[in-house]
């Protein structure tokens, strides 16, 4: 079983167990889950991760993150450069200038 949570791991195909040792008489084999990647945590509230709403715990959270983009509060940095360049100064695309 290879899907993006983990896979099985269990007794294997010679005898032994899944840690490379041999099995002990009469004892009982089990697969056990092995994760791929450690569980996440919700970025809003902490709480674990629901599969409905990742990477979130519910879509109360994810609706949380959408207000503070929309709103300003995230921002992506960039450099100052670009803000402050007045419309008028900036080349057309097609690199042709007007002069008058």
């Amino acid at each position: 079983m290879m899907s993006g949570i983990g896979k099985k791991v269990g007794k294997e195909q010679n005898g032994e167990a899944a840690s490379g040792l041999p099995a002990k008489p009469g004892e009982k084999q089990s697969a056990t889950l092995v994760p791929l990647r450690p569980r996440r945590k919700c970025p809003i509230c902490g709480k674990k991760v629901a599969q409905a709403a990742y990477p979130f715990c519910s879509i109360r959270c994810a609706d949380t993150d959408l207000d503070r983009w929309l709103s300003g509060r995230y921002r992506i940095a960039g450099s100052a450069d670009d803000d402050d360049v007045p419309p008028a100064q900036i080349a057309p695309a097609n690199g042709d200038l007007e002069n008058d």
